[in-house]
């Protein structure tokens, strides 16, 4: 029982050293996909980023969410004895999970980098224009396939402080690179003139390797004190 007062007692006490942080990002992506079939193209991709954490001395932990949006050339997939018409498609992808970084400061400067691992649930969505038209039930469909998967990155955040700002904690670039193991796949196709669906394994054990760069900012004790105060001074005129 001492033992697990201790340990309580030691978790609360790093959390109360600790500083929260939320982090803000826009940048580029490049992705290669493979699998079982290597006629799939590369894309291109833009990302908008966002992370909410705790940033101890040298360690930080956080959530982070990645949204990239890029246009997919050529994108088909084989469903059993069925082949899906290769087309054009607008691609949405959404990764969540927790990264740890470990910072380490420049020597006269007010540069931090700080090396990260990370992993992460993938949720992508494949859109296009075209339309699926049953010939019997004359029903009609998007041509969208829905994707997950779940992958693992690495990589290095360099982080420049901004003492002369009053809300703004720093200034980060992020290098990245990723893995991407596609597993479930939600889409219609055509067979023999009827809709049919298909909710399984993706096929062509499909797979992504992709590398990227972001810009953002950090916001932590500054923005939530000037918001506290501003707060407090409202209250206190009311």
């Amino acid at each position: 029982m001492k033992y697990l007062k201790n340990s309580v007692v030691i978790c609360l006490s790093n959390l109360v050293l600790a500083s929260p942080y939320v982090d803000l990002s826009g940048g580029l992506m490049h992705r290669d996909f493979g699998g079982d079939v290597n006629s799939y193209k590369s894309q291109q991709s833009l990302l908008a980023g966002g992370a909410i954490g705790y940033k101890w001395k040298k360690f930080d932990f956080a959530i982070d969410g990645l949204y990239s949006i890029g246009r997919q050339k050529d994108l088909g997939f084989n469903l059993g004895n069925t082949s899906i018409d290769r087309d054009d498609y607008t691609w949405h992808s959404i990764n969540v999970g927790p990264t740890l970084k470990y910072h380490m400061k420049m020597k006269a400067s007010n540069w931090t980098y700080a090396p990260f691992v990370g992993v992460f649930y993938n949720h992508s969505i494949a859109t296009n224009s075209a339309k699926l038209r049953d010939s019997v039930t004359n029903e009609v469909e998007d041509l969208e396939n829905e994707l997950w998967g779940y992958g693992a990155k690495i990589g290095v955040e360099y982080q420049k402080a901004t003492p002369e700002s009053s809300w703004m904690e720093s200034i980060n670039y992020k290098f990245f690179a990723a893995y991407t193991r596609y597993r479930g796949l939600e889409t219609e196709y055509l067979d023999g003139g009827s809709i049919t669906k298909y909710d399984g394994d993706v096929p062509d054990k499909l797979m992504d390797y992709s590398v990227g760069f972001t810009v953002g900012i950090s916001l932590g004790e500054k923005l939530f004190k000037k918001t506290k105060n501003t707060l407090l001074g409202i209250r206190y005129l009311n």
